[in-house]
């Protein structure tokens, strides 16, 4: 049987791999288009995962192989703490940007969690509630009829550094100014597993030498 310390880790590390289990998954909802894992359930679950971590560590939560929680140090409490702490962080992203019409993104769960568009109660296409395309074709026609450069965002549902650009970069006034005011955005999905309209498609065949 495992010392009562290492078998704390060990759950602990359990509930940690929960967390990045939902994230991994939410990467492949959203690929596969399957629209199960929407923000506000990702953030939940990470929101309990992070809560019942920390009571556990508390010790009012126990599993057949724990040992008794004697006296809880100060290591303990602190630990316990940081995970209630950031299961109380987690709650902030229910909060509601006005601006934007939709959830408050986190900056801790950048690339982490889903976007803050992909959800049931504001649902939005583009980051920020720009007004970009996702047909390349659209975008173009677009862009010569209303005079603007068009600006390729080739980008992934489960790209991290796009979540990044868009949740650290882009919205910063001067980047999402111009992005609203002076180009055509048309984000271009790279891992996108839908399957173009037939009339798009082409063969395209190599001639070996």
């Amino acid at each position: 049987m495992l010392s009562g310390w290492l078998n704390s880790v060990k759950v602990v590390l359990g509930f940690v791999e929960v967390a990045l289990a939902l994230k991994f998954f939410s990467q492949a909802d959203m690929v596969a288009h399957w629209n199960i894992l929407k923000y506000e359930l990702f953030l939940g679950l990470w929101i309990v995962v992070a809560i019942l971590t920390g009571l556990y560590i508390f010790g009012f939560i126990k599993f057949p192989h724990d040992s008794p929680v004697k006296k809880r140090g100060w290591f303990r409490l602190s630990f316990g703490a940081l995970f209630i702490a950031f299961g109380i962080y987690l709650a902030t992203g229910f909060t509601y940007n006005e601006k934007y019409d939709t959830f408050n993104s986190l900056s801790l769960l950048s690339g982490l969690a889903p976007p803050v568009g992909y959800s049931w109660t504001y649902k939005k296409d583009c980051p920020h509630n720009l007004d970009c395309e996702h047909d390349y074709l659209a975008a173009l026609e677009r862009a010569k009829r209303e005079g603007k450069p068009l600006l390729l965002d080739f980008t992934g549902y489960a790209c991290v550094n796009c979540r990044k650009m868009e949740e650290h970069v882009w919205i910063k006034p001067e980047v999402l100014s111009r992005l609203e005011k002076d180009f055509i955005v048309v984000s271009l999905y790279v891992d996108d597993r839908k399957e173009p309209p037939v009339e798009l498609q082409e063969v395209y065949t190599s001639m070996k030498t």
